[in-house]
């Protein structure tokens, strides 16, 4: 173990990865500065990432209505797996015997959807794929749709190690000014 410096949350990734936050700019500098000099470490810091908002147009287009016409396939086809890097999915009010229950990366705890966004990706791939194609969750963001490149990264290591044929992240990236960590 190593001192996380008064971190507010500590996720554990794969092996020896682990994700620090805190609550401002100015302790996550004070810890930045601290863990680069314990010699084992290697410390980077993480960009920040959040979930696309831009909405469709209402009414199909000529390649949705090709997308639509696939879920005609036969149902005897071998099982699809379509994780969804996102939000999580909202299993009390989209039931789905096609999406599995999935995993938590995002340090909420849950695989719940809060903001939707996950849910609605989710959604769009069991409308217009056959029976065949299964969903599995797989949650990076927070309530607001915020994430980051590690919380990601890990989301499609866990997608890899269970068997995904198809990842689907829709996010969208941005890196405000007021972000940058600077070191001398």
């Amino acid at each position: 173990g190593f001192d996380t410096c008064g971190a507010e949350s500590v996720i554990q990734g794969y092996g020896d990865l682990f994700i620090l936050t805190y609550p401002s700019q100015e302790e996550t500098k004070a810890a930045y500065e601290k863990l680069r000099e314990v010699s084992y470490l290697t410390v980077e810091i993480d960009a920040v990432l959040e979930a696309s908002d831009i909405q469709t147009e209402e009414g199909k287009s000529g390649e949705e209505e090709q997308i639509s016409d696939m879920a005609a396939v036969s149902e005897n086809q071998p099982e699809v797996l379509a994780a969804v890097i996102d939000s999580g999915f909202d299993f009390s009010d989209c039931p789905s015997d096609r999406v599995q229950n999935g995993t938590d990366i995002s340090g909420d705890g849950t695989v719940q959807d809060y903001s939707g966004h996950g849910t609605s990706m989710a959604n769009i791939i069991i409308e217009h794929t056959p029976q065949n194609v299964k969903i599995l969750p797989v949650k990076v963001s927070d309530r607001e749709g915020r994430t980051s490149s590690l919380k990601i990264y890990m989301g499609i290591r866990y997608a890899v190690e269970q068997g995904a044929d198809i990842i689907n992240i829709s996010m969208a990236a941005y890196k405000p000014a007021n972000a940058f960590i600077v070191s001398d």
